[in-house]
C-alpha cells in the first residue's frame, strides 16, 4: 500500500507552508554562491563580504536567517559553519549535497513563474486595502497574545501608531475598555475606517488622519503602540517617532514597541522577516538592543523586553 495521505492542515500549518519558500531560498541563495565554502573557518563580516562577493549589510541579513536555521554559528562576532553545514553544504564531503542546491536555485525562477503558466489574467498589483487585509491576516493572531502580555489595567487611553486594520486597537479596546485613537497615514486611514466598521467598532475605536511624523495626533494618552513601524523607518525618522511618543504621553504612560526584532540569537521568523525587507526594499529589522536604547534615549524608564510566541516587545514609562 502507498503512504496514507494526510487530510488537510490547520491554519497555523497553511500560513508556514505559504512562507515555506523564504527559509527555502535562503539556503539556495547562500549554497549556490558558495556561502559555505568560505564559512570553513570563523570569518569576520567583512572578510566574509570580501571573500563572497556580497554586500556588506545584505549579508548580514542573510547571515541571520543562516543562524536561526542552525547553518551558521557566531562565536565573538565571527561566522562558522554549524556542523550540520560542514557535513552536507561544503564541497569534498562525502556527504555534500550542494550540486543538487545549485540545480534547484537554478530552477527557483522557474517556479516564480508559475502563475503565469497556469493562469492567463494573473496580476501581482495590489491595492492598499488589500495590503491591509494581508497584514490583517497575521495581526488578529498576534494582537491577543499582545494585549495580554502588556497590563493596561486602570489606564484610560491609547494611541495606536499606524495602526493598519485595527486589529491591535480592537483587541486592546475590548480587554481593557479603553478609548482608542488610531493614527494612520491619509492614504490609508479612509480604508481602517471601512474596515473598522464592517467589524462593528468605529464608533469605539477613533481613526485620526495624520503623519505621526510630522502632524498632531493628540496628547495626554496614558498608553502608545507603536506595531510592526521600526523596521519601516530610518533610525532617525524612530528616534524622531519615540521622542514625540514620549512628548504626548500622560505622565506614567507607557509606550509598547512590538514586532519582529533580533538579538543575539534570532528567531526564525525574525530573521526570515528581515529577509522580506531586503528583497523588498523597505526596510530593516530592528535590534533588540536598539530598540532598547532609543527608548532610554527618548527619555523613557522601566525599560522592558518581553518575547511572544512570534514576535518582541519593548515597552518603557514616561516619569
Amino acid at each position: 500500500m502507498g503512504e496514507q495521505r494526510k487530510q488537510g492542515c490547520g491554519d497555523i500549518e497553511l500560513l508556514r507552508l505559504a512562507e515555506a519558500y523564504r527559509a527555502a531560498k535562503v539556503v539556495l541563495t547562500a549554497s549556490a554562491n558558495s556561502l559555505f565554502e568560505h564559512l570553513t573557518a570563523p570569518r569576520s563580516l567583512e572578510e566574509l563580504a570580501e571573500l563572497a562577493g556580497a554586500r556588506r549589510d545584505a549579508l548580514e541579513v542573510l547571515l541571520e536567517a543562516l543562524i536561526a536555521l542552525g547553518l551558521v554559528e557566531r562565536k565573538d562576532g565571527r561566522y562558522v559553519n554549524s556542523e550540520t553545514a560542514a557535513k552536507y553544504l561544503v564541497r569534498g564531503s562525502s556527504d555534500y549535497l550542494g550540486s543538487w542546491l545549485k540545480h534547484a536555485n537554478r530552477n527557483f525562477r522557474r517556479w516564480a513563474e508559475l502563475d503565469e503558466r497556469v493562469f492567463l489574467r494573473y496580476s501581482e498589483e495590489e491595492s492598499r486595502e488589500e495590503f491591509l487585509q494581508a497584514l490583517d491576516v497575521c495581526a488578529r493572531r498576534r494582537a491577543e497574545e499582545l494585549a495580554e502580555c502588556v497590563d493596561l489595567r486602570g489606564r484610560r487611553s491609547m494611541v495606536d501608531l499606524g495602526g493598519g486594520s485595527g486589529a491591535y486597537a480592537i483587541a486592546f479596546a475590548r480587554r481593557y475598555g479603553l478609548e482608542v485613537t488610531v493614527v494612520e497615514h491619509p492614504d490609508t486611514a479612509e480604508v481602517t475606517g471601512r474596515i473598522l466598521e464592517e467589524r462593528g467598532w468605529k464608533n469605539r475605536v477613533r481613526v485620526v488622519s495624520a503623519d505621526f511624523l510630522r502632524d498632531d495626533f493628540g496628547s495626554g494618552y496614558d498608553a502608545a503602540l507603536v506595531s510592526n513601524i521600526l523596521h519601516f523607518l530610518k533610525e532617525e525618522e524612530c528616534m524622531r517617532l519615540l521622542r514625540r511618543v514620549h512628548q504626548r504621553l500622560a505622565e506614567g504612560g507607557v509606550v509598547i514597541v512590538h514586532g519582529f526584532m533580533l538579538d543575539d540569537t534570532p528567531r526564525l521568523q525574525s530573521a526570515l522577516f528581515g529577509v522580506h525587507m531586503l528583497v523588498t526594499g523597505r526596510g530593516r529589522v530592528r535590534r533588540l538592543s536598539q530598540v532598547r536604547r532609543w527608548l532610554e534615549q527618548a527619555g523613557f524608564s522601566e525599560i522592558g523586553t518581553r518575547r511572544l510566541s512570534e514576535s518582541e516587545v519593548v515597552t518603557g514609562v514616561k516619569e
